[in-house]
């Protein structure tokens, strides 16, 4: 069984263990999940303002 068969091909962690994949495609991912994670940790606050909790 070769290396491609094991780790499945299509996630990025298998892509990037074997050096193959689009590294751009990974860091956009990334960066679009650490826009989300900052957004969502801004909630709390926004609605404590806006309703006075």
């Amino acid at each position: 069984m070769g290396l491609d068969q094991r780790q499945g091909g299509g996630d990025s962690g298998g892509s990037l263990v074997s050096g193959g994949g689009d590294i751009k495609r990974t860091l956009l991912y990334l960066s679009i999940g650490a826009v989300l994670f900052v957004v969502v940790s801004f909630i709390p606050g926004w609605v404590k303002k806006k309703y006075g909790v």
